[in-house]
C-alpha cells in the first residue's frame, strides 16, 4: 500500500524507526527499518526521501539510519 500510495511523488517522508540489524524489534513495534524506508521510497520510484521517527537508542546515531536508507534507495 505505501508503494501505491507514494508512486512517483516528488518527496517522501517516511519512517526509520531502527537499523536493519535491529529488523525483529522494528517488527515487534510494527515500525520500519532504515533499509525498508529506502527500498520502498525507491521502488514507489519517488523523486526525493526523507526518513524520520527515529528510536531513541539512536540519538546520537540518525546519521547510520540516514546512510542506510540511502543506500537502499539508491541501489540498482
Amino acid at each position: 500500500k505505501i508503494i501505491e500510495l507514494a508512486m512517483e511523488a516528488d518527496h517522501l517522508f517516511i519512517e526509520a524507526a531502527f537499523l536493519e540489524k535491529h529488523r525483529s524489534v522494528a517488527r515487534e513495534k510494527h515500525h520500519l527499518t532504515a533499509h525498508q524506508a529506502g527500498t520502498l521510497a525507491r521502488r514507489a520510484r519517488v523523486r526525493e526521501m526523507s526518513v524520520f521517527h527515529h528510536s531513541p537508542r539512536y540519538a546520537d546515531q540518525s546519521h547510520l539510519l540516514q546512510e542506510e536508507a540511502r543506500l537502499a534507495f539508491n541501489r540498482s
